[in-house]
């Protein structure tokens, strides 16, 4: 969720031009430059011509090796100094990793599984709903912002629209009540992993050596085998397998690939065994195949001895002995192996 760029300016010239930031945003200054920030949008944008943005609230000339942090949301308009290049580097951070963005994959699922559960939402709309929403109906129903206070003895009062209302805003109680926000959580941690790129070697807590194809062969029931690097992998469940997503075969050609179109996430509603129903468990589905590239897939029993391994504080810390793993011998070794030649495992003794 953070990427890196530079920006070079000819001398007398703009760097960067009315460009909206949608994400936390770090400048880092090699040559003077002056720049102005503007407020406030949630996506980034095409340039903007002058006459599309407000005043500034900064304007400031940065000397080579200051840094100039800008919020989500502003536009950021750079121009060289006179007589100067300009060069600057940025780094932002946190780049669709917001509420909304969280709210946008449970919405579609939430209401999927409320139009499965609640037979009202199933029913049609009374046949004069479209006599009385919509922007017709709105524009008499309510009165301009600088016209006259609404006046409930000559003005038009329509009964059967505030019912109509009424009737939406309790159907999209229901709806709002089924949120899957653990599901969606455990899509966008997905997504990121799939994006971010592998941990270098001093980040991580073993050498390169003790994971990788190599070191799995070594693999038995004596070896003690610890999570490389904390918080490096992500468990979801899709259909009738917990999937173990990490980073570490992304390569960097593909690192924050995916748009709107590659990057879709679907939650699906299941009844727990696979099959799409009208309760149970809420599993994640991203339309890739099984042990697509950065995933594993196993048996969904093996979900609560992953979770140990993975996400135990002692086990982190530490490191687990195989043959404790809480599965039959030929399992959890094969579990230890596919870990650790992945690199989400290392031998550690």
């Amino acid at each position: 969720m953070e990427s890196l760029r530079a920006a070079l300016g000819k001398r007398d010239s703009s760097a960067v031009s009315h460009i909206l930031i949608q994400f936390s945003y770090v400048l880092v200054r090699a040559i003077r430059e002056l720049t102005r920030v503007c407020f406030v949008y949630r996506y980034s944008s095409p340039n903007f011509e002058q006459d599309e943005i407000g005043e500034p609230v900064l304007e400031a000339v940065l000397e080579p090796g200051d840094v100039l942090y800008m919020p989500r949301g502003c536009i950021h308009q750079a121009y060289c100094s006179p007589g100067d290049h300009s060069l600057h580097v940025t780094l932002s951070t946190n780049q669709f990793n917001t509420w909304a963005d969280l709210l946008e994959v449970a919405f579609p699922a939430a209401l999927r599984a409320a139009a499965a559960e609640v037979p009202a939402l199933r029913r049609c709309p009374p046949p004069d709903y479209l006599a009385h929403l919509g922007v017709r109906a709105a524009n008499v129903a309510e009165p301009p912002d600088d016209g006259p206070a609404f006046d409930p003895e000559t003005d038009v009062v329509n009964p059967r629209r505030d019912d109509l209302i009424g009737a939406f805003n309790e159907l999209a109680q229901a709806v709002m009540r089924r949120l899957p926000l653990d599901a969606a959580a455990d899509a966008i941690g997905a997504g990121f992993m799939r994006q971010r790129l592998p941990p270098p070697p001093s980040h991580v807590s073993a050498p390169v050596a003790a994971s990788g194809p190599d070191a799995a062969g070594t693999v038995t029931d004596a070896c003690v085998v610890r999570v490389t690097q904390e918080e490096g992998a992500r468990l979801v469940v899709e259909d009738d397998a917990v999937i173990v997503c990490h980073p570490f075969a992304n390569g960097r050609l593909l690192h924050m690939e995916g748009g709107d179109d590659e990057n879709d996430i679907e939650i699906v509603i299941t009844d727990g065994d696979g099959t799409e129903g009208e309760g149970g468990g809420v599993n994640v589905t991203e339309g890739e195949p099984q042990d697509a590239p950065g995933t594993i897939s196993f048996d969904l029993g093996h979900g609560p001895t992953l979770e140990h391994l993975l996400f135990d504080e002692e086990c982190v810390e530490r490191g687990v002995v195989v043959k404790d793993l809480p599965l039959p011998k030929e399992n959890r070794i094969e579990l230890a192996r596919r870990l650790v030649e992945a690199g989400v495992l290392a031998v550690v003794g």
